[in-house]
């Protein structure tokens, strides 16, 4: 075999193990953007979304509470003016 034919047949080799790692190069950088721009909005979820679902979580479960405490003295003076009618 001559030298040159296996130079060239190195560098033919060359090239396509060079293209694989350039697809796969692309494909770990669109990977790593989109990683980044998850963590991003995983993180606006967790410091933004979050808190504020949480505080109108505890608004809606204090009127309830209250809504609750407003039912139970009306059923209490109805039961009252019930007893007084008889």
């Amino acid at each position: 075999m001559q030298p040159a034919w296996v130079a060239c047949s190195a560098f033919v080799n060359l090239l396509l193990v060079s293209a694989r790692l350039a697809v796969v190069s692309g494909n770990l950088r669109r990977l790593d953007a989109e990683y980044r721009r998850t963590l991003h909005r995983a993180r606006a979820l967790n410091d933004i979304l979050l808190p504020e679902l949480e505080r109108q979580i505890g608004d809606l479960q204090m009127r309830l509470e209250e809504s609750e405490q407003e039912d139970a003295i009306w059923m209490r003076q109805g039961r009252r003016r019930d007893r007084a009618d008889q």
